[in-house]
């Protein structure tokens, strides 16, 4: 089991919802930086940069919906 802290769920709270985004712009460019992903909260951008390296980032699981319909997409960040 981890414990998350709750400053730690406060810190990260401006990625939650932009893996689309970031998934997207990683495949599409795997040379970008975190300034030409598209569309994030301007809080996410000092974080993503103090925390994460987006060229090593990778697909690390793909579960499909059971209609087929929706993808859910778990990224792995490497930690700097």
């Amino acid at each position: 089991m981890v414990l998350v802290s709750e400053r730690v769920i406060q810190d990260f709270a401006p990625l939650c919802g932009c893996t689309a985004a970031v998934r997207l712009s990683v495949l599409q460019n795997p040379d970008c930086e975190w300034d030409d992903v598209p569309s994030l909260p301007s809080a996410a951008y000092p974080l993503l940069r103090s925390h994460f390296k987006p060229s090593t980032s990778s697909l690390h699981t793909v579960i499909d919906s059971s209609d087929n319909v929706t993808t859910k997409f778990l990224i792995k960040l490497q930690l700097r």
